[in-house]
Order: C-alpha cells, then structure tokens, then sequence
C-alpha cells in the first residue's frame, strides 16, 4: 500500500492521461525505450551512472557494498532477508532500465511498467538501489 501512495503521482497522471499522451516522432527514441545495455553498463562501470562528472565516491561505495553482500553470503551461508531484497532489487532495476522496451517486449507489463512510461525515467529506482548498495558499502568501513 505505501509503494502505491509512493508511486501515485507517476501512476496517476498515467492512467487518466493515458488516451492523451502522444509518442512524438520528434522525441529520441531512448526516452521509450532506454539507452540500452552497452550504454548504461559503460556508465555503471564508469560511475557515471551515480557520480556523472564527479569523482566515483558513491560508485565506488556501491561497489563495496556488492563485494561485502558477496563476502557475507560466502561466509553465512546466505544473506538476510533486507540485503537479499538490496541485492535483487538492484539487480532487477539495473535490467530494466538498462535493456528497456526492446528486450523485455509485452513482458514489461508484467512488470508494472505500462505502455506510455518513458523507460528513461527507471533510472530513479536504479539509483534507490545503488545508493543502498552505497550504504551497506558505507555501513562495512
């Protein structure tokens, strides 16, 4: 339920709007369909992704959170139910937003992404994610 409140004013608009937003020829394609994975990789490895023309702290952060969620999971034999979710969390946003309409097809709406959501604006629920990675990483030091 508070997922919902949280997403309404996206959703919303969305849903009453629907029949009036227009896909423009003029609008590049990679607001519908992404940027494509190749791309947004480049700049998840470059830390352009959460740190665009700053030193890579966050980034770097991130990083070290994925490599303790790692270390603990060898160590516990698992992860926790909270990590386990950052993790897969991560990992799902970071395909979705990086391989968009053209690899994921009609399946996207079995996602909760309907039709006329800029696939460009996943990068939110990339960031959340990698911010929390970010803080677990902070959290290990």
């Amino acid at each position: 339920m508070v997922a919902v409140l949280v997403a309404a004013f996206q959703l919303v608009p969305l849903l009453l709007d629907g029949a009036w937003i227009n896909h423009s020829r003029w609008e590049p394609a990679w607001k519908w369909d992404s940027f494509g994975g190749g791309q947004v990789l480049r700049w998840l490895v470059t830390g352009e992704l959460l740190d665009h023309g700053r030193l890579p702290v966050l980034s770097l952060l991130a990083l070290l959170g994925l490599v303790l969620l790692y270390r603990q999971s060898r160590l516990a034999g698992g992860l926790d139910p909270a990590r386990r979710f950052i993790l897969l969390g991560t990992g799902l946003w970071i395909l979705m937003f990086c391989c968009g309409r053209p690899f994921w097809g009609p399946l996207v709406m079995l996602l909760g992404v309907p039709p006329d959501l800029q696939m460009h604006r996943l990068i939110g629920g990339v960031h959340v994610f990698l911010l929390l990675l970010a803080a677990l990483g902070l959290a290990g030091l």
